[in-house]
């Protein structure tokens, strides 16, 4: 699977994704990730909506989360921060 990643054009994926049936399990993963929690729900609908979320949840930290956000242009200034700092120095 990873020797054909970076040939699939992004545009193409995300519109192979909107096209999965409702009934998929991707698409109820997805539901259940987005899910808000009713004001008017039961606790125990609340609990339950609450472990669902959590048996779904993405596994990353928010570390991962922020990095993944930045541009190129920000990496590249944080490494750079981080470096100096590593070897003592002042930070512009």
């Amino acid at each position: 699977m990873f020797e054909v990643q970076g040939e699939l054009d992004w545009r193409k994926f995300k519109a192979y994704l909107s096209d999965l049936g409702s009934k998929t399990k991707f698409k109820e993963v997805m539901e259940i990730r987005m899910m808000k929690i009713p004001k008017d729900a039961t606790e125990e609908e609340k609990e339950n909506i609450k472990q669902l979320k959590k048996l779904y949840q993405l596994k990353a930290d928010h570390g991962d989360i922020e990095n993944d956000a930045m541009d190129l242009a920000e990496r590249q200034a944080l490494l750079k921060k981080q470096m100096a700092e590593a070897e003592g120095k002042e930070v512009e």
